[in-house]
């Protein structure tokens, strides 16, 4: 059982690892949902989860949503009880000890380095592809990730409010665009039925399409939301005490 005290939010800490709040609860959603960005990880893996599980993968995503809810409520708790600057480090560390938040700063922040490195370079591949460039070098492809890398970096450091413009501006373009491709494709172009959505075709039957293709549809889906927990260390920037419910909500949906 815990007592009344445990229940308490914690107080600002000694150290100055206060949080500093400054999203209000569209701002925060906004990138969220950008830095997810599930629309395009779904162009990214498309491929990938029909040649696995057929174009029955799309029931991948909601059991890999319905998973990160139950993170969701995870962060959402340890969001409430430690509302400290440094998110996964500052868990971590009250939970297990400095060791172990240590360990998931590192492992965080590098995942992060690479995570981003990988997404500049294939941002570079589709920009360059935009611009004309046919068949580009490698090391025009590297020079064009480093400066996304840069121009991003100075979003971030310039401050809030520009960070806020640009994520809201890249979201509308996201969203829109997306919605009215599908919407013609829909309507104009469809070739199969909607039933198509329930075959696995020929890659198992059964208990073994669960068991195989089904279970590499879901990891490709769940790639695809790689970043979700950025959308629980933005709520605990947000307006407002960092209740778990509130959290959850932070959470763009599929």
């Amino acid at each position: 059982m815990t007592s009344p005290t445990d229940a308490r939010p914690a107080a600002p800490a000694a150290d100055g690892q206060t949080l500093h709040k400054g999203f209000t609860l569209r701002s925060a959603w906004a990138l969220a949902f950008a830095d997810v960005s599930p629309i395009v990880a779904l162009y990214a893996i498309f491929t990938l989860g029909v040649v696995a599980a057929g174009p029955a993968f799309w029931w991948a995503f909601p059991i890999v949503l319905a998973g990160q809810l139950l993170v969701a409520c995870v962060f959402g708790e340890l969001a409430s009880r430690w509302p400290y600057e440094g998110s996964v480090y500052q868990w971590a560390r009250h939970v297990s000890g400095t060791g172990s938040g240590w360990f998931a700063a590192w492992a965080y922040m590098w995942g992060l380095t690479i995570a981003l490195s990988t997404l500049a370079y294939g941002a570079a591949g589709f920009l360059l592809e935009a611009l004309g460039v046919a068949e580009p070098g490698k090391w025009v492809t590297v020079l064009t990730a480093l400066a996304i890398l840069v121009l991003g970096s100075l979003a971030n450091i310039v401050g809030r409010r520009t960070l806020k413009i640009l994520v809201t501006a890249s979201l509308v373009c996201e969203v829109l665009a997306s919605i009215g491709l599908g919407t013609v494709l829909l309507i104009f172009y469809r070739v199969n039925p909607f039933s198509v959505l329930f075959d696995g075709i020929g890659t198992a039957q059964g208990g073994l399409w669960a068991a195989g293709p089904m279970l590499a549809a879901a990891a490709y889906v769940g790639w695809s939301f790689v970043g979700f927990e950025a959308a629980g260390s933005i709520r605990t920037c947000r307006a407002g005490p960092p209740t778990p419910h509130r959290l959850a909500g932070a959470r763009p949906p599929a």
